[in-house]
């Protein structure tokens, strides 16, 4: 299942290096993904160190896939995000 996910994400042309790179490291991030177990919890500094970015720019890119449909924000407090990476349910 994850080998699949993980053609899925590197294969798609709809996105960018950074967002492939972000959605990778979100599922590295989760461990085993699962139906159950699709979220993580990580800070903004902690996503951009993990891309070698800004905050900003992990910021636009969390939104963009986001629009996209394969992440939903499930809370936010301004500094720590929890994720829902919703490519199961696809």
């Amino acid at each position: 299942m994850k080998k699949n996910i993980l053609d899925r994400i590197f294969n798609d042309k709809e996105l960018t290096s950074i967002e492939k790179l972000l959605m990778l490291d979100l599922i590295r991030v989760n461990g085993e993904l699962t139906k159950e177990n699709c979220y993580v919890n990580l800070a903004n500094d902690e996503i951009a160190e993990h891309l070698n970015c800004s905050k900003t720019s992990a910021s636009l890119t969390i939104k963009s896939l986001i629009q996209k449909g394969l992440l939903e924000m499930v809370k936010f407090d301004g500094r720590t995000r929890i994720l829902k990476i919703t490519l199961l349910e696809k």
